[in-house]
């Protein structure tokens, strides 16, 4: 079922129920089918009054055999319509909210010849009445504007039922067909008496808690490719996350999530709003009110994921959701990591959400691409480049790139973005950001993928944490670094970091008040590393590229920095402009 379907003409045309009449076809078979084998069996048993002998032992152990495999047949094709079942009921009652709250909106007149009209996209057009005052036509909108975040809501609902729907299905069809496959493969083989495939009835285990990258990746090799879908389908949640899981198996599970994800907020949601309405004070002040922010910013949050999936569906590559702790976490590849040759890492600075900036993110993210891989052909390489947007931890929010952004202090500013309390998120996001890098490369099928960092600002010096904790762990991960806007990376060069000398790059723009304060190991820009203009340039390619100044324009498109930043993933330093 795909997302374009779902118009209004297409949803009411729809019959959820054959599903469900489906799934009792599907049991009724699979009845007859469990009748056979239970026959078959006792055909074999009776037979033994007048039967003996190693004749008889031998046929009695194949079917035995036979009736140990085609019953797992049987308990698959019982998930199967459980799943159907299950489906065609929620898309039922989905559908049936969907419509009543469209009906809802088209039956209510609220003033004679104004109308509500639902389109075919599920937009909500009202018609007035030429005489309508202009307090009454404000008074209509807001009105239309509450039905219409009602049907948005009872729309998203159904397509992620729809999708959970589809991706189930699908799952629960494959494992029967892999049982199929199975018992095939089980009849092709001799029977040996007293031995079977351990692995047949094997019940996989979670990963380890707090696992390391190597333990994630050592689990999931030793799963079966039937085991793997199924976790995939059965446990998302498993392997979203950890690191040294492959790409591909990654993003599936965490477009699973993001749809329960999203239900379960939104059931959080609606109960803090039914709590506030009761509070004696209207919930002011209170936990409740604090927590209802921050769910409805990882709602938000959830939102922009879902667009951006939705706008890179052949590209795009979901690496982490993770909705624990004040707000959501991400890192959305524009190219497969897994199969790319050169693979970038953007890590952002402070200020820095998922709802308000992982979009342009993703945005720089499919420019650096697009700039690496023509910088590559123009050398012969057809290599590939995936880049990526990497959101996961929670970087400070000081409200602006400067105290006079702010409207804080200098005092508060400085402290809540570079003091104690953001060195704690610092130092909290660095292992995470370690990890991640590990597992990109660990997870390539690339013998020895090229893999740079893009740190900036706040970011930078995590960035350098991270590369200090790959290097005392003794694993040379990263092949470049760059460092933009940076407070301080606590180090004096690059083999401080674990790189190799040289291969460390500096940018700091006119006006950066951020890049000055060397807060964290003091000013990078008296240490011995690359410095990379910020000035107007022209790249290899002929083309006038413009310069950068104040704090934030760094990674922006078009700019010299930006196409240094592409120069660098694609792994010709010799091509930036310094």
């Amino acid at each position: 079922m795909s997302d374009w379907a779902l118009t209004r003409p297409n949803v009411v045309s729809w019959d959820p129920a054959v599903l469900t009449g489906l799934a009792d076809h599907v049991d009724e078979a699979n009845g007859r089918y469990a009748d056979e084998l239970r026959r078959m069996t006792r055909w074999v048993a009776d037979a033994h009054t007048s039967w003996a002998g190693a004749a008889y032992d031998a046929a009695s152990d194949r079917v035995d055999e036979d009736y140990r495999q085609a019953s797992k047949i049987n308990a698959e094709v019982i998930d199967l319509a459980t799943v159907l079942r299950q489906a065609g009921l929620r898309l039922t009652g989905e559908r049936a909210n969907l419509i009543g709250k469209v009906e809802t909106a088209e039956n209510i007149t609220p003033i004679a010849e104004e109308t509500y009209r639902v389109q075919d996209d599920w937009t909500l057009r009202v018609g007035f009445a030429d005489n309508a005052p202009a307090d009454k036509r404000a008074e209509i909108t807001g009105n239309a504007r509450a039905y219409q975040g009602l049907i948005d809501k009872a729309f998203f609902e159904l397509r992620d039922a729809a999708r959970s729907a589809d991706r189930l299905i699908r799952a629960a069809a494959q494992q029967v067909r892999d049982a199929g496959d199975a018992v095939g493969e089980a009849l092709d083989r001799p029977v040996i008496v007293g031995t079977e495939d351990p692995r047949v009835d094997r019940a996989v285990s979670a990963p380890p808690d707090n696992a390391t990258v190597a333990q994630n990746a050592a689990w999931w090799d030793s799963l079966t490719d039937t085991e793997r879908k199924d976790v995939v389908a059965r446990h998302p949640e498993w392997i979203g996350n950890p690191d040294g899981i492959p790409a591909a198996a990654r993003h599936e599970a965490n477009v699973a999530v993001l749809a329960t994800e999203r239900q379960r907020l939104q059931q959080r949601l609606e109960k803090l709003n039914t709590d506030i309405d009761n509070h004696p004070t209207g919930g002011w002040f209170t936990n409740e009110d604090a927590e209802r922010d921050l769910v409805k910013e990882k709602l938000a949050s959830l939102d922009e994921v879902d667009k951006l999936l939705e706008a890179n569906p052949e590209q795009g590559r979901l690496l982490v959701l993770d909705t624990s702790g004040e707000r959501v976490k991400a890192a959305f590849s524009i190219g497969d990591p897994d199969t790319a040759a050169h693979i970038s890492v953007a890590v952002p600075g402070k200020d820095t959400t998922v709802d308000r900036s992982l979009s342009g993110m993703v945005g720089e993210a499919r420019g650096l691409q697009m700039e690496a891989e023509k910088a590559l052909r123009s050398r012969g390489d057809g290599s590939k480049v995936a880049a990526i947007a990497w959101i996961g931890y929670e970087p400070p929010d000081a409200g602006g790139d400067t105290p006079w952004d702010s409207g804080k202090s200098l005092d508060n500013w400085v402290e809540g973005t570079l003091g104690s309390a953001g060195e704690d998120r610092m130092r909290a996001g660095a292992p995470k950001l370690a990890s991640f890098l590990e597992g990109l490369d660990t997870a390539s099928t690339t013998p020895d993928p090229h893999i740079t960092t893009l740190g900036h600002s706040y970011g930078s010096s995590t960035t350098a944490l991270a590369l200090q904790q790959l290097q005392a762990q003794g694993k040379s991960v990263v092949d470049d670094a760059v460092f933009l806007g940076s407070p301080g990376i606590f180090a004096d060069d690059a083999t401080d970091l674990g790189l190799r000398p040289g291969h460390a790059y500096l940018a700091e723009a006119d006006d950066d008040p951020v890049a000055d304060l060397g807060r964290f190991g003091g000013d990078p820009s008296f240490g011995d590393f690359d410095n990379l203009s910020t000035k107007d340039g022209v790249g290899y390619d002929g083309q006038q590229r413009s310069g950068v100044t104040g704090h934030s324009r760094y990674p922006h498109r078009v700019t010299i920095t930006a196409y240094n930043f592409a120069m660098f993933a694609a792994g010709h330093p010799e091509m930036a402009v310094r």
